[in-house]
């Protein structure tokens, strides 16, 4: 029942990232987060230009490409709870996580997902978003929040705080 009412949330979330990408939008420096949160787990979902996240927009050549590349990849697989911070009280961990590039023509997307597993309920409690203090090239970021309620947000300051 849990995994169907989470697929259910994240499927009622897809057509806002799907509509804007089947529409051809890819706006630099705007990207799309959402948290679909059931009890003690959050599903996270992100997906935005690569030029918004690691400042360009092509398969990492350079020494320095990779880098930043392997930075990003770092900070989403292994430090995510520094920029997307449920209470610390909530006992919360990454699960599971991916971070991926995908190019299409001269187009390149960031697309990251990762699952946060908590000892305690996160429902009604808050998280803090810190993508845009994290990555300066984000100017707007969108979230999507769905929990006993859905709430949608456009983030534009370096760190905000959410309701689950």
């Amino acid at each position: 029942m849990k995994n169907g009412i989470l697929a259910g949330l994240l499927l009622f979330c897809m057509p806002v990232f799907a509509g804007e990408h089947a529409l051809g939008a890819h706006e630099h420096g705007s990207v799309k987060l959402a948290l679909a949160v059931e009890g003690m787990t959050m599903d996270v979902d992100f997906d935005g230009p690569s030029e918004s996240l690691i400042g360009y927009e092509h398969a990492p050549k350079s020494d320095k490409d990779k880098a930043i590349m392997n930075s990003a990849k770092n900070l989403w697989e292994k430090k995510l709870l520094s920029i997307i911070s449920p209470n610390a009280g909530l006992g919360c961990k990454i699960s599971e996580s991916s971070f991926k590039q995908e190019i299409e023509g001269t187009h390149a997307d960031i697309e990251a997902k990762a699952k946060i597993s908590c000892a305690k309920n996160l429902t009604g409690t808050e998280v803090k978003i810190s993508l845009i203090k994290a990555f300066p090239h984000i100017k707007k970021l969108k979230v999507e929040v769905l929990s006993a309620t859905a709430t949608s947000v456009d983030i534009t300051k370096p760190e905000q705080t959410l309701k689950l």
